[in-house]
């Protein structure tokens, strides 16, 4: 019995209206044939509806035969009543009074020894109590009692419409008022369940249809979003022939450009990433020895935890296993990872855990967080300043370098520990620039004293002897700084389990067993792609409620690629196409650049992705799609040709301009890649510069010259610039200085001298001087003399017909180096004092503290290093920062 209905059944009169006409008395159900004219019917309707359940006999003779005179209707009326009073009362006698339908002088009146309980009252009574206690559940009871339309066999009845129509839209509205409750409370999947039955009634409901819009983001699934755009649009053009409103737009573009939703979650929830939750089988030692190591930083102890293993192995799952352990314990868990596709982005998996942190937290927030350190951190991630509301980010007291830069990033997450121990999960080192592994080892080194857990997964095969991450690890293994675990193939009593745990609870042939086995050789991705491709292609099947093979199966498929490829074949052209692209783009997949890139309409776009997505191709991430398993994409990429491949990364590259034509630095790396491997490679070179440019500013030396010299191979490539040599010159300058940087002896001289061989064809004479000085410089850090002599012969030739103050500057505090070498302590005096006025009159500020440094070092050879060190300390006053100082102390020592 549904809430609302009287428990008496006795007696008890119940008309259901709703979804259809029914009438029970008491326990009895009045059957259809009973009723034996339609009109019998119609009349129990029609004072089941008036108000206080009483019609007058002209009113229904006019609602029901509007077309006969009054005798004859007055006949008629007489003829139903008889036929409807003997429908709900059978062995009603002769003569008897009814104990339902009766005639009060000209009143027809529906009553009973009670109230008749009626189904459309029950409902609006029920809605009442709901708006009155705002209780989800009374709310869940009213609508139960809505089973559909008010008498839909009446649908063109003018005397049913309005109390349809009325009824309908309380049934909506209550649904529309279930979801606002459930999403104020979070529990956005109610929410999401109560809107889905309002646009299932009414797909052109533009409300529900943008509140359901919402929904699915704030819970994380945007493909559903886009999905429901798409939905709202069709159903706006079939039925109004009209756009969605402008608001809607509004709220689809902030979803696609991923500026919605702007209010984020709480914060521990968010601080984790992305990764897999497939099953997990056959790691219980592992798990085992990892869950001492999870007491240890509950307890305040820091660690670092190396998962190796092949491809497939299962490395990023039983990290996946271990970030759900910390977040039940109530720690915080940040995942990064390294990329190959998308170009190496200096210290990429600390910007993506940075990036992900700053968008989780308001500004407020995130500067409590940062502290100190939101500075250093903001040359890192400049999209930080975002999230901090900085229109621009003040100036820091001094230089940057390295040592701060990772002195805040370990003060920050200190700051994130003591609210609660840390798990930072670092997937795919084997693909980490050097600047990424410094950085951990740095981290991994000050952090043991703090509950800071890194845990980094990598591939042993994609490194080799002199790969810098071997070099790392081996490092670490000497400092003992490093718990190692080497992840290895399941055995065969474990794939079995795998199997089973993927095909259900149903039993399975010994013969599946084996040949999957046999087939994936205990690696569990490769057996949970064999189960998939041969589920669908229909070679294993599920009989009498028993798992096995056809027989008429003579072989299984091959090796992995062979394994997808037959996979894709069943996949309809469209996903097929958009699986090459995805492939193409990279590892993660922005929704935006598939619409901007693919040339199919939105609608087919769409229909495609959902395809991927229930085939278990795709995924939904944070920013729109991932392959489920990075081995997947790989197999898809190789199998494409290399023409095809070209076209591709063109493609890609074109539209991440047109997307991002107003931040194209930000996506220097990501450019550079695509156009490297397109058809015009050329085009990447001042993208790779820009991408040295932001490596270097950050110091990871190494990965900006990588991007340098990358430039100077595609200088003649296709799509290069017209005028090759200045961008070469400029090239070769820039590794001298990083090469001068890192204190490589040799190198940076050469790296000028190419430059300057360069410019000396392109008849640049101010270029010229300032790379003699400084391979000048660069000589004399060598102690060669003669060297630098050469050098700076040139460079003061060249300036004495064109002058440049500033420069000449410069050149004049080398020149004072080059005589205190050679222990010509008054000329260096003299010279280092006429360097000290032209920077002070010309040059910039770092040219300033150089001269002084420069004096200190002559001052500290004739005996009065003190008076140098006055003079600097002078210079750089109160607002001297501590490596400022530092640096001081270092030269006059």
């Amino acid at each position: 019995m549904s809430d609302g209905e009287p428990a008496n059944e006795a007696q008890t009169l119940r008309i259901r209206l709703l979804g259809g006409f029914r009438v029970s008395v008491g326990s009895r159900v009045v059957e259809d044939p009973e009723w034996r004219l339609r009109k019998a019917k119609s009349l129990v309707k029609l004072l089941t509806l008036a108000s206080d359940h009483r019609l007058h006999r002209e009113q229904v003779m006019d609602l029901l035969w509007p077309e006969l005179d009054p005798d004859a209707a007055a006949n008629n009326l007489h003829k139903i009543l008889h036929i409807a009073r003997r429908a709900l009362e059978p062995n009603l006698a002769p003569g008897s009074p009814s104990a339902y339908l009766r005639l009060q002088k000209d009143w027809l009146v529906l009553q009973c020894s009670g109230t008749p309980w009626i189904d459309a009252e029950a409902f609006e009574a029920a809605a009442a109590v709901a708006r009155r206690t705002r209780d989800p559940a009374d709310y869940r009871s009213a609508l139960e009692l809505y089973t559909g339309d008010l008498l839909p066999e009446d649908r063109y009845e003018e005397w049913a419409a309005t109390r349809r129509d009325a009824l309908r839209l309380e049934y909506l509205a209550l649904l529309g008022e279930l979801a606002r409750l459930h999403e104020a409370r979070g529990e956005y999947g109610l929410a999401i369940e109560a809107l889905r039955r309002i646009v299932a009634d009414d797909p052109a409901h533009e409300e529900a249809q943008t509140a359901l819009m919402r929904l699915y983001a704030l819970a994380g699934q945007r493909h559903q979003a886009l999905r429901q755009y798409e939905q709202l649009r069709e159903a706006l053009r079939r039925e109004l022939d009209t756009e969605p409103h402008v608001t809607s737009q509004r709220l689809y573009h902030d979803i696609v450009a991923g500026r919605f939703p702007a209010t984020p979650p709480a914060m521990p929830a968010l601080l984790h990433g992305d990764l897999p939750s497939a099953p997990l089988v056959g790691r219980d030692e592992e798990l085992e020895a990892l869950e001492d190591i999870l007491d240890a930083l509950f307890s305040g102890q820091g660690r670092f935890v190396l998962l190796a293993g092949e491809a497939g192995v299962g490395k990023s799952r039983l990290a996946a296993e271990i970030a759900e352990r910390v977040r039940r314990r109530g720690g915080h868990v940040l995942v990064g990872a390294s990329y190959e596709q998308e170009g190496q982005v200096p210290y990429g998996p600390f910007v993506e855990a940075l990036g992900r942190v700053a968008t989780s937290l308001g500004p407020t927030d995130l500067r409590g967080m940062l502290g100190a350190a939101a500075l250093p951190l903001f040359s890192l991630a400049p999209g930080a300043a975002v999230a901090l509301a900085w229109d621009a980010p003040p100036a820091l007291a001094g230089p940057p370098d390295r040592q701060r830069l990772f002195a805040a990033i370990a003060d920050f997450l200190a700051r994130l520990a003591a609210q609660a121990p840390v798990l930072f999960v670092l997937d795919d080192l084997h693909f980490a620039d050097e600047a990424t592994l410094q950085l951990l080892h740095y981290l991994v080194r000050t952090g043991r004293d703090k509950p800071l857990l890194f845990l980094g997964t990598f591939r042993p095969e994609e490194a080799g002897p002199a790969d810098p991450l071997r070099q790392f690890v081996a490092t670490l293994r000497r400092e003992r700084l490093v718990t190692p675990f080497e992840l290895r193939r399941l055995d065969a009593r474990e794939s079995e389990l795998l199997v089973a745990t993927l095909l259900g609870s149903d039993p399975i042939d010994r013969a599946v067993f084996e040949t999957i086995y046999g087939l994936a050789e205990g690696n569990p991705f490769y057996t949970e792609e064999a189960v998939q491709a041969l589920r669908e292609r229909g070679q294993l099947e599920r009989v009498d409620g028993r798992w096995r093979l056809r027989s008429e199966v003579a072989a299984v498929p091959g090796p992995l690629a062979d394994l997808l490829a037959a996979r894709l074949e069943r996949l309809r052209p469209n996903a097929r196409q958009v699986l090459r692209l995805a492939a193409v783009v990279g590892r993660e997949i922005p929704y935006t650049l598939l619409r901007a890139t693919s040339d199919l309409s939105e609608q087919d776009l769409l229909d495609a992705l959902d395809e991927c997505l229930a085939r278990r191709v795709l995924e939904e991430s944070t920013d729109g799609y991932r392959f489920t398993h990075p081995l997947q994409r790989t197999a898809i990429y190789d199998g494409l040709s290399r023409a095809r491949r070209a076209h591709l990364h063109g493609s890609v590259a074109k539209a991440l301009e047109r997307l991002y034509h107003s931040q194209l630095a930000e996506h220097a790396e990501t450019l550079a890649h695509h156009y490297s491997l397109s058809d015009v490679p050329g085009r990447a070179v001042p993208h790779l510069v820009t991408a040295g440019d932001r490596a270097a500013s950050v110091y990871a030396n190494e990965t900006a010259m990588s991007y340098y010299r990358r430039a100077l191979e595609l200088l003649s490539a296709a799509g290069a610039p017209a005028s090759p040599s200045v961008p070469a010159a400029d090239l070769w300058e820039k590794i001298g200085d990083l090469w001068a940087l890192i204190g490589e002896a040799g190198q940076d001289v050469a790296a000028y001298r190419m430059a300057v061989a360069i410019m000396e064809k392109a008849a640049e004479p101010a270029v010229c001087a300032r790379l003699h000085r400084k391979a000048a410089y660069a000589c004399l850090s060598q102690h060669d003399s003669a060297g630098a002599e050469r050098h700076l012969g040139a460079a003061e030739m060249l300036l004495s017909d064109r002058p440049d103050p500033a420069e000449q500057g410069r050149l004049a505090r080398v020149r004072a180096q080059w005589f205190w070498e050679h222990g010509r302590h008054a000329e260096a005096l003299e010279t280092a004092q006429a360097s000290l006025e032209l920077a002070e009159r010309y040059g910039a500020p770092a040219d300033v503290a150089a001269a002084y440094e420069t004096m200190a070092l002559v001052f500290h050879s004739c005996g009065e290093w003190k008076r140098g060190l006055h003079y600097e300390i002078q210079h750089l006053g109160a607002a001297a920062d501590q490596p400022q100082l530092a640096s001081v102390f270092d030269v006059h020592h």
